[in-house]
């Protein structure tokens, strides 16, 4: 059976297609698969996502993971949405919020979930990856600040004289410059948008650092929540931190951390009590 040949594969069946074709036809295929897919077709001509690197972190994946991200990027996920297109049920909508249940709805957009904290534990597992490596190349001259609930370094209240709260702030001292990093994980079409506003949103921030003096850098990273990242801002970050050689463990970690985050997120959709769903 080849992978377009079903609307929702089995796991057995894709982890046996993983285990025999891990090579760089089927990592070629299956990005054509995808590619060929009308419903799907916009997503994998994202353009600077490195999509031939989260190919072949997806070949890497247990067969669970690798069902789900497959059919999240297919869009054929059994969503109530999908399972209603298939005339397996009467009604689209999520149990948890009563709005259409979509795998964009799953994955990025439904209050109820977003309540529970489920969109946050996976931003911040995201953050922390980025952290750690910064952390690890950083020198004696680099001080960094993060906003994770597991730091309790508090940054100064001469860089930050608002409510505003970046990710991660990392200042030089004897340069006196400052990199504000903020991560966005969104739906992987909505790069644009996330971008705009996380730009807009610390733009005054950007201009009091430099009234101060500071040499500012803003960079706004974006993850899509399928595994998808937008290289250009990347690029720039790993090249401002001159970190070139943790660069690509980096971003193999990011893909295998979201995709894994968002499969959690996936088992919650219709979890209605909230002790179950923690």
């Amino acid at each position: 059976m080849s992978l377009s040949d079903s609307p929702e594969l089995s796991a057995s069946s894709l982890g046996e297609a993983v285990k025999k074709r891990l090579d760089s036809n089927f990592q070629q295929g299956l990005l054509q698969t995808l590619q060929s897919r009308k419903v799907q077709g916009a997503l994998s001509r994202i353009q600077d996502s490195a999509p031939d690197l989260w190919s072949k972190v997806v070949c890497s994946l247990r067969s669970e993971l690798f069902s789900f991200i497959f059919n999240a990027v297919s869009e054929t996920l059994p969503t109530n949405a999908n399972l209603m297109l298939w005339k397996k049920r009467t009604c689209d909508n999520c149990p948890l919020c009563h709005k259409r249940q979509t795998i964009l709805h799953v994955l990025n957009n439904c209050p109820v979930l977003l309540q529970r904290g489920c969109y946050t534990s996976r931003h911040n597992s995201i953050l922390t990856l980025i952290f750690n490596t910064l952390s690890f190349v950083a020198h004696g001259n680099l001080t960094i600040y993060v906003d994770l609930p597991s730091c309790n370094v508090s940054c100064p209240t001469d860089i930050l004289t608002t409510a505003k709260r970046p990710d991660i702030i990392v200042r030089n001292n004897m340069l006196r410059k400052i990199a504000i990093i903020e991560l966005t994980v969104c739906h992987e079409t909505n790069y644009d948008s996330a971008d705009h506003r996380k730009s807009s949103k610390y733009q005054d921030l950007v201009e009091f650092l430099e009234d101060k003096g500071y040499r500012c850098k803003l960079f706004n990273l974006l993850v899509g929540s399928r595994g998808f990242i937008q290289m250009s801002h990347f690029n720039s970050f790993c090249l401002y931190f001159r970190f070139s050689a943790a660069k690509k463990a980096m971003l193999v970690d990011i893909i295998k951390t979201v995709i894994n985050e968002s499969f959690k997120i996936w088992l919650k959709r219709n979890t209605l009590e909230l002790s179950a769903a923690q």
